[in-house]
């Protein structure tokens, strides 16, 4: 079977400037290049290793529901701390949990169209490994 990696996220969000900004708040991403598409305005989002792994499309309604069968989209950083800092300077309202079995810490929030979001001072799949050994 080929190697498989989730390469990136498209998000359709009612204001492109609101979602831009929350992303590059939360998780330091930075707007970079995108191909000039046809259709609505939109952003991409990179990481620090130039991977743009958050794309933004504009134009959802107001009144349109989340995404019912998603649930939420979940991040590893390698600085906990210095997220819930940084989304606590800035007012950002977020949930903590911890996993002792996996020494694992939480971070859940909202971002502006409402989709859920988990920021995770480790990957599952470094915990699950982790654990293994």
């Amino acid at each position: 079977m080929a190697q498989l990696a989730l390469d990136h996220i498209t998000i359709h969000c009612r204001d492109l400037e609101v979602s831009r900004r929350f992303y590059a708040t939360v998780l330091d991403l930075e707007s970079g290049y995108r191909p000039p598409f046809d259709g609505p305005p939109g952003a991409w989002l990179y990481d620090d290793q130039e991977r743009p792994v958050i794309h933004l499309y504009a134009g959802r309604d107001a009144d349109d529901a989340p995404n019912s069968a998603l649930d939420h989209i979940a991040f590893a950083v390698n600085d906990l701390v210095s997220v819930k800092e940084r989304l606590a300077d800035r007012g950002i309202a977020f949930e903590t949990a911890t996993v002792p079995e996996l020494d694992a810490e939480q971070v859940f929030l909202s971002d502006p169209d409402g989709i859920g979001l988990e920021i995770s001072n480790a990957s599952a799949a470094d915990l699950i490994r982790n654990r293994a050994t």
